[in-house]
């Protein structure tokens, strides 16, 4: 029937969320915000009992008339009728339904300033209520989070300062979720309110490591607030030893899109970059660190607060730079190899791989050149992994053309090392193309 149209999703009610037979008229007046309907259906006044009361709940999944109307409207009809299901049934604010939703959460979510604002003037002392968590774990700031909502987050800050320490059940801390939204000013809000919120996030992450992925004005606002309190800085350390990865892991996986402008104003504006083949030889990258270091990138102001990031492992052995050169991400190659101690060159993985080795086998071509072309690098152009096997080992087995020319044109790579099958990068060229492999190994022999 057409009436019941109104528990569409757009309404906010998920389809199977059917008002409960009998109670058609209730839900109905609730959801249009009809205050004068309602004090009718409500008359005479009904006694105030315990949330096991059903007497107002009006659809299966166990929604009063309270969450329908928090959910359904912001508007003077819909306020005046929250006070007048309040003024029949107090009890009702903290009332739950199937999903562990007070009125508040249902409110929060769809977006609803003005009913927050009026759940929590009808509450009084709302403490209690806004820290009520739903079976994920979320509290009604979550909520309000989702919806980019200012107002309705400093509302609930307000009644509780510390409402920002609570998690949600996968970890996701209000801080986690604002700053993952894109919400900087919300995130900055949350800190005013109270410094010693949470940072977790789900699975073992922190508010950092979505910061350095989506912003990096509140990345350098986290560092700042984090070196202020020692005792935080201690307990993300510890966190960080325990978790998949780090933030810098983070970091260094994404690369820097104003990389491409620079090396075009720098090496040759007649040219097009992507065929400028000479660009990784020339590359000013003592300046281009330092620009980066001006830029406040993510990975300097790590590697600055946080030194021993770039020296710790995420749960596969690998180091941020084999992440960086694993994606692909030059910056972050520029930035981890002139920013961190030599050694950090040398960092190999838990399967005896350096940054070379894992840039060929990635088949990153802009890595295994920019290597290639340092002579500060040439400490690690023969290194073995575990299994006896140099970069250039790795490079015919991958078969890419333009890794093995940058790595075979190398002056310090070597051509006679054996892998732990006895086998030279000769030996696997001849197995794989003898006629090329011998003219190539011959013509760089000559």
């Amino acid at each position: 029937m057409a009436e019941i149209s109104i528990c569409s999703p757009d309404k906010g009610l998920p389809v199977e969320d059917l008002p409960v037979p009998g109670r058609l008229q209730l839900f109905l007046a609730a959801s249009s915000g009809d205050d004068e309907r309602l004090q009718q259906l409500l008359s005479p006044p009904m006694a105030v009992t315990s949330e096991e009361d059903s007497a107002l709940v009006v659809t299966n999944e166990g929604n009063s008339a309270l969450h329908v109307v928090a959910t359904d409207g912001d508007g003077a009809g819909h306020l005046e009728s929250a006070k007048v299901i309040h003024d029949k049934a107090k009890h009702l604010l903290l009332a739950c339904n199937v999903h562990g939703d007070t009125p508040l959460h249902c409110a929060a979510r769809a977006g609803n300033t003005c009913m927050v604002s009026r759940l929590i003037e009808l509450a009084g002392d709302a403490k209690d209520m806004v820290r009520v968590q739903n079976n994920d774990g979320k509290t009604a700031l979550h909520e309000a989070i989702g919806s980019d909502d200012m107002q309705m987050v400093q509302a609930l800050m307000s009644k509780d300062n510390e409402l920002a320490r609570l998690d949600a059940n996968d970890g996701t801390s209000p801080l986690f979720l604002a700053i993952s939204l894109g919400h900087h000013s919300i995130a900055c809000q949350l800190h005013q309110y109270d410094n010693d919120l949470s940072h977790s996030g789900p699975h073992g992450r922190t508010a950092l490591h979505a910061a350095v992925l989506h912003d990096k004005r509140i990345a350098k606002s986290l560092l700042d607030w984090t070196k202020k309190n020692k005792e935080k800085t201690t307990n993300l350390t510890k966190q960080w030893r325990t978790c998949e990865s780090t933030p810098m892991h983070f970091a260094a996986s994404v690369e820097d899109p104003s990389l491409e402008f620079f090396l075009f104003a720098f090496v040759n504006r007649s040219l097009e970059i992507c065929s400028f083949s000479l660009y990784y030889h020339i590359a000013p990258s003592k300046l281009l660190y330092r620009i980066y270091v001006w830029r406040k990138h993510p990975i300097v102001l790590l590697a600055k607060t946080y030194p021993s990031l770039a020296f710790q492992p995420d749960k596969n052995g690998l180091f941020p730079v084999h992440v960086a050169a694993s994606a692909g991400s030059l910056v972050p190659i520029i930035i981890l190899l002139r920013g961190c101690p030599p050694c950090c060159a040398r960092l190999r993985d838990a399967k005896g791989r350096t940054v070379l080795h894992v840039a060929v086998e990635k088949k990153r071509l802009n890595i295994v050149k920019f290597v290639c072309s340092r002579s500060e690098f040439k400490s690690i152009m023969n290194i073995q992994d575990k299994d006896g096997n140099t970069a250039l080992h790795l490079a015919i087995h991958g078969g890419d053309w333009d890794i093995f020319k940058s790595l075979i044109c190398n002056q310090h790579v070597l051509l006679n090392l054996l892998n732990k099958l006895g086998e030279t990068p000769m030996d696997i060229a001849d197995s794989r193309a003898p006629s090329v492999s011998g003219f190539y190994f011959g013509m760089v022999n000559a």
